[in-house]
């Protein structure tokens, strides 16, 4: 959904992922692909001057258990996404770092989350929003999960579809319908947590 989102001219995979051998531990198995993506930021949210392209690579490892006996359902437990070192810096500090993407973040929170933007932040208007928005670190270095305006920006997305995301949006700490406080601590995951040797 987010690399589909109008902050984006173009997102795709010039190249095909490319599956890496299947390894199973115990009941869990674990895939993990590979491929390189290419995007093009558009210019309107864009603060990186010139050309806010760039083609870099992803990787994808998901862990799964087989829950029936011909094989035909599944049950995921984890999808882990891999970028480069500085990828995620250079998408949410540099590409979409400006003040226009803090202000399409806070016109979803006053039009999809009301409640959250209204009652939960007491804003009176999207200026008073973008200003929060803008005081926050684009990243975490290589993490965009606490309480950053790049957090912000990939919920945002989500919860103009779907409000079970507008907590993760919201300035002050809000706990969506799972219990769970998210864009405000990152967990400081490191990729070798989730990309290591089974």
């Amino acid at each position: 959904r987010f690399v589909n989102s109008e902050l984006f001219e173009y997102y795709y995979n010039p190249v095909s992922s490319v599956p890496l051998p299947l390894v199973a531990d115990g009941d869990t198995c674990v895939i993990s692909f590979a491929g390189v993506n290419s995007f093009a930021v558009k210019e309107e949210y864009s603060s990186v001057e010139g050309d806010p392209s760039v083609d870099t690579i992803v990787g994808f490892r998901v862990s799964f258990t087989i829950t029936s006996p011909d094989l035909s359902t599944v049950n995921i437990s984890n999808i882990h996404l891999y970028y480069p070192p500085g990828f995620l810096q250079f998408l949410f500090d540099d590409a979409l770092g400006g003040e226009a993407v803090a202000r399409r973040t806070c016109n979803i929170s006053e039009t999809a989350c009301s409640d959250t933007f209204y009652e939960k932040n007491c804003y009176n208007k999207v200026d008073e929003c973008v200003n929060d928005v803008m005081t926050l670190p684009r990243t975490d270095g290589d993490n965009i999960d606490g309480k950053t305006m790049g957090c912000r920006t990939l919920h945002a997305d989500f919860a103009s579809v779907n409000d079970k995301h507008c907590p993760h949006i919201s300035f002050l700490p809000e706990y969506d319908v799972n219990c769970f406080l998210k864009c405000q601590e990152t967990a400081n995951n490191v990729l070798a947590d989730a990309f290591h040797p089974m």
